[in-house]
């Protein structure tokens, strides 16, 4: 487990992602806490000129997976994929916070 205060542990160690891919299940928890962490990375990142790679690529792919596991969920389980759908667009805002500070 990382330690708190440092987000980018905090966003790697972080389950939510591949619960999501390997179960499909929504860890609400896993999602606030990674939600959380990104908002603390963007206090961190704010004014910054240095952005880690390894962190970036992951921030990267946050939104796109899991809006693709939504959409092939659509015809299944729409309810599902329409909660995975809104937390995507969530997290696709947060990681534009962070490199937009």
């Amino acid at each position: 487990m990382p330690m708190p205060g440092n987000p980018k542990a905090e966003i790697l160690e972080n389950p939510f992602i591949s619960k999501l891919r390997t179960e499909m299940v929504v860890d609400r928890e896993a999602f606030q806490a990674l939600c959380r962490s990104l908002m603390e990375l963007e206090k961190e990142w704010k004014n910054t000129q240095f952005i880690d790679k390894e962190l970036a690529q992951e921030l990267y792919i946050l939104a796109p997976v899991s809006k693709n596991m939504a959409d092939s969920l659509v015809k299944h389980r729409p309810d599902l994929a329409a909660q995975i759908t809104e937390m995507a667009i969530e997290l696709d805002a947060l990681v534009l916070n962070c490199f937009s500070s």
